[in-house]
């Protein structure tokens, strides 16, 4: 066990830390929403979430190995080698490397974009209060069409230049600082993060604990260990295909047509609502519960889930928003943190064992509370991006700072 936590924080320290802007975590963000169009922004990083959604998509991935190793595994565990199930999760975590191996190569080559580099470089123009030769340095357009289905010979030698002229650490942790001692830009900042925190109690809280709530609805049951882990990977794939999966191709349609902000606020009450459902109505069969859990997890992620990883990498500009969206994902983190360490304190129905214990039910109720402020904050702090440009923006403020 001491082996498996040291190396789960070194996983955390590789996709959360990255020495130049960011982890890779908010690192993807920044680079589609630097790469794409206004009209065709969102939804690219849509994409991309779902694919981090290989946690839509990934957890169902994770629920169907589970599966195929039970099987490989059912004549020694019905025969009861529970020893066997050691094995089984060391499986499950070992075959996760083979997708992240494949990608390697890619991301360690993959340049800095162009747009970053230019916004930095304007920053540090504008710092030294002069702009003479600033739109020779940064043209939003121009940026968006070196980037956006452009193969030329030009865009290749942007790519080598992009190697060549990354700014330094000081100068980008410069341009951060400047930027967000503007009070409104903490405030988006604030209001990303918050809402990312009050959001990611709810969602970790329900999505790290499985087993936890199959069980105490009445779902996982059996005669035997492996009875239970198979109705337990049987759940968790139809929270998957009904829940995850959908929310998220959802969130890929609708987030160009509603906006992020529309999208995050109906998606936070939908799952309140269910779960205050959940809480307030304990006797309702567990069918209807599991169905009240799978509905909760679609409007997770339509949308709260994506546009909180989303919203972050449109709204800032380029030369903070590898940092900005790291700062944000991290507190986030934190808010995962802490529903992960209680949950499975405060969930437990055992009054006598666990004495600070509330049951389910009234964790149900904390992670509604958490959601009402989480939309609260969404709705005073947080901008609608759909078809803004953080870039321009920045420009436009910059310049009339030095004029």
């Amino acid at each position: 066990m001491p082996w498996l936590f040291g190396f789960r924080i070194l996983l955390g320290i590789g996709i959360g830390i990255r020495i130049r802007i960011g982890g890779d975590y908010p690192l993807s963000a920044a680079i589609v929403a630097e790469r794409s169009t206004l009209g065709s922004r969102g939804r690219m990083l849509a994409w991309i979430f779902s694919s981090q959604g290989w946690r839509g998509w990934g957890t169902l991935a994770a629920s169907v190995v589970t599966h195929i190793l039970l099987s490989i595994f059912k004549s020694s565990l019905t025969n009861g080698h529970f020893g066997h199930i050691d094995a089984i999760w060391r499986l499950q975590i070992g075959l996760a490397l083979v997708p992240c191996f494949a990608l390697l190569y890619f991301r360690l080559t993959m340049p800095e974009s162009r747009k970053f580099i230019q916004s930095t470089e304007l920053s540090t123009v504008a710092q030294s209060q002069s702009l003479n030769n600033s739109t020779d340095v940064f043209d939003e357009r121009r940026a968006e069409k070196d980037f956006v289905g452009d193969s030329s010979p030009n865009r290749r030698a942007s790519v080598v230049e992009a190697h060549a002229t990354v700014p330094p650490k000081n100068v980008q942790m410069m341009a951060f600082i400047d930027y967000f001692s503007y009070p409104k830009h903490a405030l988006i900042l604030f209001g990303r993060a918050m809402s990312w925190f009050l959001v990611d109690v709810a969602f970790y809280g329900v999505n790290l604990n499985p087993s936890v709530i199959l069980t105490s609805i009445g779902y996982s049951t059996g005669k035997n260990p492996y009875e239970y882990l198979l109705h337990n990977a049987e759940g968790n794939v139809i929270i998957a295909i009904a829940g995850y999966v959908p929310g998220y191709f959802l969130t890929i349609v609708f987030i160009e047509l509603l906006g992020r902000k529309w999208i995050q606020i109906q998606g936070i009450l939908v799952s309140c609502l269910m779960f205050g459902i959940l809480a307030g109505a304990p006797h309702l069969s567990s069918g209807a519960r599991f169905a009240l859990i799978v509905i909760a997890q679609l409007f997770l992620n339509f949308d709260p889930n994506a546009t909180t990883f989303i919203v972050p990498g449109e709204v800032f500009p380029s030369r903070v928003r590898g940092l900005a969206h790291g700062f944000c994902a991290a507190v986030g983190k934190c808010g995962a943190i802490l529903s992960g360490i209680e949950f499975i304190w405060w969930s437990q129905s055992d009054h006598q064992k666990y004495p600070q214990s509330i049951a389910l039910s009234g964790v149900l109720w904390i992670f509604s509370a958490f959601q009402i402020a989480g939309a609260a904050v969404t709705l005073v702090c947080v901008p609608e991006t759909r078809g803004v440009g953080a870039d321009a923006i920045d420009y436009a403020e910059m310049q009339e700072k030095v004029s």
